[in-house]
């Protein structure tokens, strides 16, 4: 008889639900919650607690929509760092477009998440409701980078 690998405990208590509930409140996903946790459950035994418990239910509703406010405070302080767009080479000083390309992800992937998280952020892309603003890099010469 071939044993199964043995799972990680999944008795629902108050603790591992304010713990939980503490991460998500600093903004961490589910997944880099368990991982950082080992006496946490799978993934799929935290959903089936927050089916299941109502206090755990509401925890959970109430962290996602304080994650997601703490989301949107990260998008400004991500898009107001303006410490690494610059960089100083031998040609002089240059844009560091890997930098602010990471930075534009990163600002893309919380909104994504945000939206997904909390549809009525989401506003339908009409591009008659306004201008659009598109950022790019540009050089030392002042010319776009491509």
């Amino acid at each position: 008889m071939t044993k199964g690998k043995a799972g990680r405990k999944s008795v629902y208590t108050k603790e591992k639900g304010k713990l939980i509930f503490d991460e998500m409140c600093r903004g961490k996903t589910i997944l880099s919650i368990l991982k950082e946790n080992p006496e946490l459950p799978a993934r799929s035994t935290v959903y089936h607690w927050r089916k299941n418990h109502d206090d755990f239910r509401e925890m959970f509703e109430e962290a996602r929509m304080v994650r997601i406010e703490v989301w949107a405070d990260e998008c400004f302080a991500i898009a107001d760092d303006d410490s690494n767009d610059l960089i100083t080479t031998e040609k002089g000083v240059i844009a560091n477009n890997a930098a602010i390309r990471r930075a534009e992800l990163r600002i893309n992937l919380r909104k994504f998440f945000v939206e997904r998280q909390h549809p009525s952020f989401a506003k339908e892309k009409d591009e008659t409701t306004g201008p659009v603003v598109q950022i790019y890099s540009v050089g030392t010469d002042g010319e776009p980078i491509n």
